[in-house]
C-alpha cells in the first residue's frame, strides 16, 4: 500500500513538474546552466526525499519481518529441542532400567554362584589334637561337603608334615595330620583341597601353644578362623 502511494505521487509531481518546465520553457531558454540544474534539482528534490522515507519504512518492514522470521525460527528450534530433549529422558530411564535390571540379575547370579560355592565347601572342625615338644597331630572332623586331593604344606622345609587320607575325603569324614618339629614353637601350615566343584582351596592351620586355629576357605573374602583349644598327652 505505501509503495503505490509512493508511485501514484511520483507520478502525479513528475507530470506537474513537466508542465511547469513545459510552460516555462520559453522563460528557461534564457537561462544559464547553473540555473537550469538549480531549477532540476527543486523540481527532482521532493521526489528525493519522498523514496528516502519510503525506503527508510520499507527497510523498518522488512526488519519486522525478518524479526518475525528469526522468532518463529527460534519457536521452532525450541520445540524440536523440547522433542529432543523428551526423547533424550525416555532413553536415559530406559538404560537406567535396563541397568538396574542388569545388576539385579548380576547380583542374583553372584548370590546363587556364592551359595553353590558355599554348599560345595567341606568344613573341618578339629576334632582332637596332641603335641609333643619335636611332634604333634590332629584329627578334623569334615563336617561339609567332600574334598579331594587334600595336601598339607608347612611352607618351612625343617617342619615334616603328612595328611591321611590324601585323596577323597567324604562328608562326615575324618582326616589325620602329623607333624615332626625342631620345637615346640609356632606352628602355621595350609591345607590344601579340591572342592565339590572340583576348585582349589585352601585353608590356613595355627598351632600356639594349647589351641589350634582351623580357618575357612578362601572364597569371596577371607573369613575368621575357627579357635579350639587341643589338650597335651599326659
Amino acid at each position: 500500500m505505501r509503495m503505490r502511494i509512493a508511485w501514484a505521487l511520483t507520478g502525479i509531481w513528475v507530470l506537474a513538474a513537466g508542465s511547469y518546465i513545459y510552460l516555462a520553457l520559453p522563460h528557461i531558454e534564457g537561462l544559464d546552466a547553473v540555473d537550469v540544474s538549480a531549477l532540476l534539482s527543486g523540481a527532482f528534490m521532493p521526489l528525493a526525499f519522498l523514496w528516502l522515507v519510503v525506503g527508510f519504512f520499507q527497510q523498518g518492514a522488512e526488519l519486522r519481518q525478518n524479526t518475525e522470521a528469526l522468532r518463529q525460527q527460534a519457536d521452532r528450534l525450541e520445540q524440536q529441542v523440547q522433542g529432543t530433549k523428551s526423547l533424550v529422558l525416555v532413553a536415559v530411564r530406559q538404560t537406567e532400567a535396563t541397568v538396574r535390571m542388569v545388576q539385579l540379575e548380576r547380583q542374583k547370579f553372584e548370590e546363587e554362584a556364592r551359595n553353590r560355592s558355599h554348599a560345595a565347601q567341606p568344613r573341618f572342625v578339629l576334632d582332637e589334637g596332641m603335641r609333643h615338644p619335636r611332634a604333634g597331630s590332629m584329627r578334623l572332623h569334615n563336617v561339609g561337603a567332600p574334598a579331594s586331593n587334600l595336601s598339607i604344606d608347612t611352607g618351612n622345609p625343617a617342619i615334616k608334615a603328612s595328611i591321611q587320607p590324601a585323596t577323597f575325603v567324604q562328608s562326615g569324614g575324618f582326616v589325620n595330620i602329623h607333624f615332626e618339629a625342631p620345637d615346640y614353637a609356632l606352628l602355621q601350615a595350609t591345607l590344601g583341597y579340591f572342592d565339590a566343584q572340583g576348585v582349589a582351596r585352601r585353608i590356613s592351620l595355627r598351632w600356639a601353644g594349647d589351641e589350634v586355629e582351623v580357618g575357612m576357605p578362601e572364597l569371596d573374602a577371607p573369613e575368621m578362623p575357627v579357635t579350639a583349644p587341643f589338650s597335651h598327652p599326659e
